[in-house]
């Protein structure tokens, strides 16, 4: 998003750059169309348009949906809480520490005990071999 904001900060100051340049040539020369101002208007919506569908992009490729399901009793025999099971899932689908807190709205402190617990009651070393664990115990479906 800060890419797509530069990008823009650019472009428009490039833009007033062109329309100044263009405002000069004006001035000098006797011409009073305003092809230099279409030119540059076209330019900016193009490049705009182009940005915005790169980004749009970019944002829905982060996101796979894949419907996930958590096996309640079987979480239950392993002494996971629903948090827990939903820290697991979000895990599974690829999220960092960061995105998981601000997609429950929890502090990222909270998402790394959450998960040092369910590795312990796991048996598990690292997050990877968590969430291995998990669908090995049919927790995770």
């Amino acid at each position: 998003m800060k890419q797509l904001i530069i990008n823009f900060e650019l472009l428009i100051i490039g833009i007033l750059a062109l329309l100044l340049l263009a405002r000069i040539d004006h001035f000098y020369s006797s011409s009073t169309d305003n092809i230099w101002t279409v030119v540059f208007t076209l330019a900016f919506i193009t490049t705009s348009v182009i940005l915005i569908k790169r980004a749009v992009k970019k944002r829905s490729s982060m996101f796979r949906p894949r419907p996930l399901l958590i096996n309640h009793d079987q979480m239950e025999k392993a002494g996971i809480s629903d948090r827990e099971g939903q820290i697991l899932l979000l895990i599974d689908e690829g999220f960092n520490d960061e995105q998981i807190a601000g997609k429950l709205f929890i502090a990222e402190s909270t998402v790394k005990r959450h998960l040092t617990r369910v590795s312990k009651k796991l048996h598990a070393n690292c997050r990877t071999e968590t969430v291995k664990r998990a669908k090995e115990m049919s927790i995770l479906l």
